[in-house]
């Protein structure tokens, strides 16, 4: 979404669908107050897309307990401590790179993740990460974005595309270890 023009073919994560995946898998392990933290340049890349997942996935959740984004070019400590004070989530969606500094934050209000709070991730970059949260399952994005290249070259097509493509691959939840176990029902 970043290259506004020439609009092209586009393969890439489906960031709205993955951010609700977030949201579900979270209130299967009983967390209510979900809040969504990051410096506001993350979601704008990405067309709005985490921020219009997280309210369609949170519409429904008691306005009594919902937790307001804090999407916000001033992205530091003292912002987050004032929001996560304010609106005491029990779990923090953040964007990957900013992950260990949330975490680091969260420690140094003296709370414990993922005893105390979760920290969810909406692109975990490794299978193997420690962070919880959506694997963008990015081979499979290359192969499509590979197939899709082999098939225009096959049409002869050649130029920018009068009607640009958007092929959106949704990703893998990934457990981690900085959530809680699914609920028993």
């Amino acid at each position: 979404y970043s290259l506004a023009k020439p609009q092209l073919h586009m393969v890439m994560n489906h960031q709205f669908r993955n951010i609700q995946r977030v949201v579900r898998e979270l209130r299967i392990r009983g967390y209510c107050k979900i809040g969504i933290s990051m410096p506001s340049e993350y979601d704008e890349r990405v067309d709005h897309s985490y921020l219009s997942g997280f309210w369609i996935e949170t519409n429904n959740i008691n306005p009594s307990i919902t937790v307001p984004p804090l999407l916000t070019d001033n992205f530091d400590f003292s912002t987050f401590k004032a929001w996560f004070n304010q609106h005491e989530p029990d779990v923090v969606i953040t964007a990957t790179n900013w992950a260990k500094i949330v975490e680091d934050w969260l420690t140094q209000l003296k709370l414990k993740v993922p005893q105390d709070v979760g920290l969810v991730v909406p692109s975990v970059p490794f299978r193997e990460n420690r962070f919880s949260g959506i694997d963008e399952n990015v081979k499979l994005i290359g192969s499509i974005a590979v197939d899709t290249l082999v098939g225009m070259i096959h049409r002869n097509e050649k130029g920018v595309p009068q009607f640009p493509l958007r092929i959106l691959v949704e990703g893998i939840w990934h457990e981690g270890e900085t959530i809680k176990m699914p609920v028993a029902t």
